[in-house]
C-alpha cells in the first residue's frame, strides 16, 4: 500500500523481495536496489525489513517502521521473543524454516484491521528462511 502511494505521487519505488534465506542475501538484494538509484535513497524497512536495511550503504536516510533495529552484534531474534499467541501461530518447516499457520495469521499479526485488508496482508507473508531472524548485520550505516 505504501509504495502504491507513492508511485501515485510520481516517486520512483524499488520494493526488492526478501526472505531469500538469510539476512546477508536480504541486505545484498536492497543494496543492489540502492546501488541502482541515481539519488540516495530513502530506505524503509518494517519488522525484520529494519535488520535488512541497518548493514545498507548509501542511503539519504533509512526509516524503521513497527521495525526490529539491532544494535552491533544483535540479531532480531536476540531482540525480542515472540508472544505466546504468535509462537502458537509459528508452523516449523523441516528446513529450519517459518511460517504462520494461514488460519491465525490475520489474527495475531492484523487482528486491528478491516477483514479485506488483513486477508490482503496475509497474502503479502512469506516462509522466513532459518538464518533470517537470528541474523546478525554485518556493519551498520
Amino acid at each position: 500500500m505504501v509504495a502504491e502511494r507513492l508511485r501515485t505521487a510520481e516517486a520512483e519505488v524499488v520494493v526488492p523481495e526478501l526472505h531469500r534465506g538469510s539476512l546477508s542475501a536480504d541486505t545484498a538484494a536492497v543494496q543492489a536496489a540502492v546501488d541502482s538509484l541515481q539519488e540516495p535513497p530513502i530506505v524503509l524497512g518494517h519488522s525484520y525489513g529494519g535488520s535488512v536495511i541497518t548493514g545498507v550503504r548509501g542511503a539519504g536516510h533509512l526509516v524503521y517502521l513497527a521495525a526490529f533495529v539491532p544494535d552491533a552484534g544483535e540479531s532480531a531474534a536476540g531482540l525480542g521473543g515472540a508472544s505466546p499467541r504468535l509462537q502458537d501461530a509459528i508452523v516449523p518447516g523441516p528446513d529450519g524454516s517459518t511460517s504462520l499457520h494461514p488460519d491465525r495469521a490475520a489474527d495475531v499479526l492484523y487482528g486491528d484491521c478491516p477483514e479485506p485488508l488483513a486477508v490482503w496482508a496475509v497474502g503479502l507473508l512469506r516462509v522466513q528462511g532459518p538464518g533470517c531472524g537470528r541474523g546478525v548485520p554485518e556493519r551498520h550505516s
